[in-house]
């Protein structure tokens, strides 16, 4: 994807310094709380877990694509078809705020998701038909799986403040990243109105895969304005979330987390939606 070009050069190097088996809590982040890192499990209130395998039997591609003319584009895939595949949404830039910690996409960039019943060469066919539209001058492209969805193959929440953040673990925490991460939401979600959209796995077979010794984990997060984001910072309103997003920052690879803000662009009926 859009940040795996810088990341892998540095990824050798890192793991070495500081060590597969204690990964520590980045303090300097916005989101870290160094101060409930240690908080015991027993305080954590009960909460339904998931498995890492989603029920749904599809494959997500998501496309970074750099365009002439974003709303031209856009138009143009808004009635996008392929057959057995479904426009999961069309991300789209969005003015951020100076302070904001992290990139946004380019004026001219879009990014787009599909999902596929049938992933037989789903990249060789969506790279064919992305290059017949014009106005798109190139694309980068990584393929997943769905781990968590909130409404299958919907999108629940309309434009807003969408948060897309990478993150890398071992491939023996990824199970423990995401109990931790669904026990969060529980609480996370109706503290502070914000609406996790799906997490996802990159698939490790597809063909611009990472490294074996990593999992690459995609999560997007709906929040309605960049102000509500920053909210969200407040971890005193919700510590419970606070411990287990400090645990689970325990076990993510370090260096990894880049996150991208866009907005969504809302479907139009066609034959892709």
């Amino acid at each position: 994807m859009y940040r795996k070009q810088l990341a892998l050069v540095g990824l050798a190097l890192v793991l070495v310094l500081v060590g597969l088996a204690s990964l520590a809590c980045e303090p300097g982040r916005p989101d870290a709380n160094p101060e409930v890192a240690g908080s015991p499990e027993s305080d954590y209130p009960s909460a339904d877990l998931t498995e890492v395998e989603s029920d749904l039997s599809v494959t997500f591609t998501y496309s970074i694509l750099n365009v002439d003319d974003v709303p031209a584009v856009a138009t143009a895939l808004e009635q996008f078809s392929v057959p057995e595949t479904t426009t999961y949404a069309l991300w789209t830039p969005r003015d951020l705020a100076d302070a904001t910690p992290f990139a946004g996409l380019l004026p001219n960039q879009l990014a787009f998701m599909l999902a596929w019943q049938d992933d037989t060469d789903a990249e060789a066919v969506l790279s064919e038909r992305l290059s017949a539209i014009d106005g798109i001058r190139d694309f980068d492209t990584t393929t997943y799986e769905s781990v968590y969805l909130s409404d299958e193959l919907r999108v629940p929440t309309a434009e807003g403040f969408y948060v897309h953040r990478d993150e890398w673990y071992r491939p023996e925490d990824v199970a423990r990243a995401v109990q931790l991460s669904k026990e969060a939401w529980t609480t996370f979600e109706p503290t502070f109105g914000v609406r996790i959209t799906g997490l996802f796995r990159e698939r490790p077979d597809a063909p611009r895969a990472g490294p074996a010794i990593v999992a690459s984990l995609l999560r997007i997060v709906w929040y309605p304005s960049e102000a509500a984001w920053l909210d969200s910072r407040n971890f005193q309103r919700d510590p419970a979330s606070q411990r287990r997003f400090a645990e689970r920052r325990t076990i993510q690879v370090e260096g990894s987390g880049i996150a991208l803000a866009t907005n969504r662009a809302m479907p139009v009926p066609g034959p892709g939606n």
